[in-house]
């Protein structure tokens, strides 16, 4: 996802430079890559936010943009909300996005 203010790096097929959010679904496969390196090498881009999505663990965490890369911001297991900091209003209950696993 880009933002409105930086809707100038939309091209028809691609992104010029990082989005602003990344959400990602992890697999047992995947989940080492996406909770390590993951993280790094976004805010290395400079995405400002990205959302891991665990349907194993029914955990969603959010991270976001700080000084020295991405780091752990939300992190809510089986029943809560989680928040995005970065748009306002963008929440999703983690007990009802995973209700039908």
């Amino acid at each position: 996802m880009v933002l409105q203010e930086r809707a100038d790096r939309l091209r028809e097929t691609h992104i010029e430079g990082a989005s602003d959010l990344a959400v990602e679904a992890v697999s047992p496969l995947t989940a080492h890559s996406h909770l390590f390196e993951k993280p790094y090498d976004y805010g290395q881009a400079g995405v400002q936010e990205h959302w891991v999505v665990d349907p194993e663990t029914q955990m969603v965490e959010i991270y976001g943009l700080e000084e020295k890369g991405l780091a752990l911001l939300e992190g809510v297991r089986g029943m809560g909300r989680v928040r995005s900091c970065l748009i306002p209003g963008l929440e999703t209950d983690v007990a009802e996005l995973f209700h039908d696993l």
